[in-house]
């Protein structure tokens, strides 16, 4: 019999990290201490039991995935243009639901871009359109009228590790796994890179800029901010540095210095203004 020790991190959005540690033997441990269990326990797992091999320290946690996951927020939201690298054979195509090879009909667009989103309306799930029109009438919107992305990705979550930003999605229409690990990373204000494993797992030697077989990556995307003035798609960004973080904040710009708003002040001051109203229309003579 073998003692291992196993390290489970709190659970954040539909995932939980566990780490291993190596075995071992029962007859290291003499039965006649008196402590002899929780001598056990520290020995088993001191920090020192999780690694392996100290020449090499590249190692991450394994995690557990609720399936279906739970949606939840995205770390990367608004509307980008991206390109693709990689193999052919693992790029994102145009996917036409119907009999028509294109359902633009009499429509005169001048430019067509690889579209990515994920917006306020829906913001647990990535939207990309891989031949989508961008041109817009005179008054500054779309003229099409029957774009439909092409992929439907729901996040499930995403965290840091090792300086790395991760993040789970899943597709159910994947040919090759609906649960795939990405990841990402801001280069600037407006550019974000995105690497999409083989499989479920990233590997420690996966990057953002990652395409390539031999990193573990099967795809790279390379977005860049595109919104526009009637999108309603602002940008929004999270490392996920603290993934038990809750991402529902009220952001206050301009000089507020001295005073503190948070959603349960707001929350309670529209209470009592309905209220307020309710007392004032109930005084009114009829």
């Amino acid at each position: 019999m073998d003692y291992m020790c196993f390290d489970f991190l709190p659970r954040h959005q539909s995932l939980i990290r566990w780490r291993l540690s190596k075995s071992f033997p029962a007859n290291v441990f003499p039965d006649s201490t008196p402590d002899v269990l929780e001598r056990t326990f520290r020995q088993v797992c001191t920090w020192s039991s999780f690694t392996y091999d100290r020449a090499n320290p590249d190692w991450m946690y394994s995690y557990f995935i609720l399936l279906p996951p739970t949606p939840y927020p995205c770390p990367i939201q608004g509307r980008y243009s991206f390109t693709q690298h990689g193999l052919p054979e693992e790029w994102y195509y145009t996917r036409v639901r119907g009999i028509t090879e294109r359902p633009r009909h009499n429509l005169d667009c001048m430019q067509y871009t690889s579209e990515l989103k994920c917006c306020p309306d829906n913001p647990t799930k990535i939207l990309i359109d891989v031949e989508y029109c961008a041109t817009l009438d005179h008054t500054g919107k779309p003229i099409g009228e029957y774009e439909i992305a092409d992929r439907e990705m729901i996040c499930a979550g995403y965290w840091q590790e090792d300086m790395k930003s991760y993040l789970i999605t899943f597709d159910d229409e994947d040919p090759m796994s609906s649960i795939r690990c990405w990841v990402y990373e801001r280069s600037d204000w407006r550019v974000i890179g995105m690497s999409r494993s083989s499989s479920p797992l990233c590997a420690s030697v996966q990057t953002a800029w990652s395409s390539d077989w031999q990193d573990w990556a099967s795809l790279h995307l390379h977005l860049t901010e595109s919104e526009r003035l009637f999108d309603s798609c602002p940008q929004s960004y999270s490392t996920g540095a603290d993934p038990w973080e809750k991402l529902s904040k009220i952001y206050v710009l301009g000089d507020a210095s001295g005073i503190t708003r948070t959603p349960n002040t707001i929350l309670l001051l529209l209470l009592f203004v309905a209220v307020a109203k309710v007392i004032a229309n109930s005084m009114r003579p009829p």
